[in-house]
């Protein structure tokens, strides 16, 4: 019996085998199905910090574009600022003498005024002669010959 046993025990060690093989083949199967919930949460997350990155990388870009366009606009207001403060200055230069000569003008006036007053008063205390001017000259020689 010992050569019919054979066949049959070889029949159950392959079984044993088969089973075996099949059991190591489960077990890879759930340790991949494992791995993969893992590398495709690790891929999840992977993806979430890629999209962040992205949007960094985009509000930097967005950023800089502000900044370079913040930097034209103070060259600007700076250019319109020294602009208008050449003006202000010449402004202020030409008031100054519009100032000094409306004040000279003011004083020729007043000038003009007092001496108007001094020749009315003047006239008023002066008296016309009347002659020729070689008869006054002679009157003016010898005042009470005539």
């Amino acid at each position: 019996m010992h050569w019919l046993a054979w066949p049959c025990l070889q029949l159950i060690s392959l079984k044993f085998r088969y089973a075996k093989a099949l059991d190591n083949i489960k077990n890879l199967r759930k340790e991949r199905a494992s791995d993969l919930k893992v590398e495709q949460a690790r891929l999840g997350g992977l993806k979430q910090e890629k999209d962040r990155a992205d949007d960094v990388k985009k509000n930097l870009t967005e950023t800089r574009a502000t900044i370079a366009d913040k930097e034209t606009a103070y060259e600007q207001l700076k250019n319109q600022y020294d602009a208008q403060v050449v003006s202000n200055q010449q402004f202020y230069e030409h008031a100054t003498k519009f100032r000094e000569t409306y004040i000279h003008i003011e004083n020729l006036a007043k000038q003009k005024g007092r001496l108007q007053d001094d020749y009315k008063e003047l006239k008023l205390n002066l008296q016309e002669l009347t002659g020729t001017s070689s008869g006054l000259k002679r009157e003016e020689e010898y005042p009470h010959t005539t």
